[in-house]
């Protein structure tokens, strides 16, 4: 799949609309929100830098969670201070996304300054696709550069809608996960095999029953008993072979798999050649529902290091990994969770679609 490379743009001295994959939850330390995880940014940062190094106006664009109105716990303001510091650069942030006080900082604005916008699902238009909030978005920009994978499944107004009215091309980010993730549909290592958790386990279901026509086993844990139904009619669709839904007995208190299946799991995964994990086998946080979890991700690291390639997708999966493992052991990491699902299952992408050169 080739993108639009921002390597062919001219995007000297332009004033760029990024859009970024800021979408990251925060906490309150000191009375203050702050963001919980850094790696979406520091993933945008060679991005950044080449957009610097052209003198480009950088104005950023992005959405964090599910606001229903103006919600500060959800503003764009921790993200700024955030990136500001792994950037070295100062990040200005304005506390709104459209308007004129919005055109009007646009405008002043001198090459190299940095300008984060606020929230854009603070209006409801952007999840609504609105064509007349997208075409506002992009006033007083030149050319958007897309680095927000994670949200490239979403046809929203940021997302697809203000593709229509400007120039646009991928980010470093975009590329790197789009040519990470190819290599799990193409020319692929067997046996493949999937490895599929988490607490949200049900919206995981539509992906397996894509996967199972491209993997050779997946494997299942996580919170299984809120998807049991689910689970037996997706059982009842694929080969059952392929697939190992934990039964009841297989489960530590329902929140791990057992010492027994755990063994059976990291057997399945120390055999494979291409290894796919997404979310945590229990809740590893816990000591004692810990062991399911780390003993899948000692089995993984182990794939790369044996001349197989692995991937990682997920912050919940990254944050487990980093608790049992290191990031060096994993052949390829990936920042998002349903966008990855999504294109693994070989479902289009809207945003990445719009970024094709066949467009």
């Amino acid at each position: 799949m080739e993108l639009k490379s921002l390597l062919t743009a001219n995007i000297e001295g332009k004033t760029v609309l990024y859009r970024s994959p800021y979408d990251i939850d925060t906490e309150l330390v000191n009375g203050e929100y702050v963001v919980k995880d850094n790696s979406r940014i520091e993933a945008t940062i060679p991005t950044l830098k080449y957009l610097l190094e052209n003198n480009c106006k950088i104005v950023i664009l992005t959405w964090v969670g599910r606001p229903n109105g103006v919600d500060s716990s959800l503003s764009t303001k921790p993200h700024a201070k955030a990136l500001s510091n792994l950037l070295g650069a100062k990040v200005y942030h304005l506390n709104d996304c459209v308007g004129e006080k919005v055109k009007a900082a646009i405008i002043a604005m001198n090459p190299k300054d940095i300008l984060m916008l606020e929230n854009t699902r603070f209006y409801k238009e952007d999840s609504e696709n609105s064509k007349v909030f997208a075409k506002t978005l992009t006033t007083g920009s030149d050319v958007i550069v897309f680095d927000a994978f994670p949200q490239s499944h979403r046809d929203s107004a940021s997302v697809t809608g203000i593709m229509d009215y400007l120039p646009t091309y991928a980010g470093f980010y975009v590329q790197s996960e789009v040519s990470g993730l190819e290599k799990l549909l193409k020319n692929v290592m067997r046996p493949y095999t999937i490895v599929f958790g988490g607490a949200k386990i049900t919206e995981k279901v539509d992906e397996m029953e894509n996967l199972d026509k491209t993997s050779d086993m997946i494997l299942v844990g996580g919170n299984v008993n809120s998807a049991r139904m689910e689970l037996s009619e997706l059982k009842s669709k694929i080969d059952a072979t392929k697939i190992i839904i934990p039964s009841t007995t297989d489960l530590i208190d329902g929140f791990d798999i057992s010492p027994e299946l755990t063994e059976k799991y990291v057997e399945i995964i120390e055999k494979s050649k291409t290894v796919f994990w997404a979310g945590p086998l229990g809740k590893y946080e816990e000591e004692k529902y810990s062991n399911g979890t780390k003993k899948v991700v000692e089995a993984i690291c182990k794939i790369k290091s044996n001349g197989g390639f692995s991937v990682v997708a997920g912050g919940d999966t990254v944050a487990a990994l980093d608790k049992f493992a290191s990031k060096a052991d994993i052949s390829y990491i990936s920042l998002a969770g349903g966008a990855t699902l999504e294109f693994l299952a070989g479902k289009k992408l809207p945003a990445i679609e719009k970024l094709c050169t066949h467009q």
